[in-house]
């Protein structure tokens, strides 16, 4: 076996202190750079997702508690047979405006505070340059001056929202219980919101328990 020489040492020596060729360089930087974009890329769409989910779980949510409020205040709804005070009216409008009023005995005021009854009015309006609606609510006290009620926004992201009353044998939109003799014996309420770039519709019925049954 031949020994190396001294020049041979150093050229072994010289070749491995070299480094890096500008080719091999520009090729680590563009897939470092490629990698890095996957990733990003795939980052910014599961953040996007999440937003999404986000976003559409509070329209959930938002529908459900507006859906258990409601429903639960006409359950409760009262109507005074031998007195004009608690009378159940709703008038929906052909520009999407409505306004509805009834007392109940299971309803909560703006307030906090829980009474043995209480005076409602849901009250549609058109939000002014825009497609959106806003859904107003109002609790007052019965026999007390109107200015003393308190009035409640909520569903600022409410792109429609539609009644329907069913007497028994036919369903219509509007209702005057001093008309129609009663209470409406189910109630159909459906809320359109707007989530992000959609349209969520939710519907629920409801079914007054003072309401009687017509043959």
């Amino acid at each position: 076996m031949t020994p190396l020489c001294s020049t041979d040492k150093a050229n072994i020596v010289w070749r491995d202190a070299r480094g890096f060729t500008l080719i091999e360089v520009l090729i680590a930087v563009t897939l470092t750079s490629l990698i890095l974009t996957a990733i990003y890329g795939t980052f910014s769409r599961l953040s996007a997702t999440q937003q999404r989910l986000e976003q559409s779980a509070a329209v959930y949510h938002q529908a459900r508690v507006l859906f258990d409020r409601i429903g639960r205040e006409l359950r409760g709804c009262y109507l005074s047979h031998s007195s004009e005070q608690h009378p159940f009216i709703a008038d929906t409008r052909t520009d999407g405006t409505s306004l509805v009023q009834f007392s109940s005995c299971s309803a909560q005021a703006n307030d906090g505070r829980w009474y043995d009854l209480l005076d409602l009015t849901y009250r549609v309006d058109k939000q002014q340059q825009s497609s959106r609606y806003d859904w107003i609510r109002t609790t007052s006290r019965p026999c007390l001056d109107e200015d003393r009620a308190q009035a409640l926004y909520f569903g600022r992201n409410l792109h429609a929202l539609h009644w329907r009353f069913y007497d028994g044998s036919n369903w219509q939109e509007n209702w005057d219980s001093q008309q129609e003799g009663g209470l409406p014996q189910r109630i159909e309420l459906e809320l359109i919101l707007d989530d992000a770039s959609e349209q969520r519709s939710f519907r629920s019925a409801f079914n007054p328990a003072m309401a009687e049954k017509r043959s």
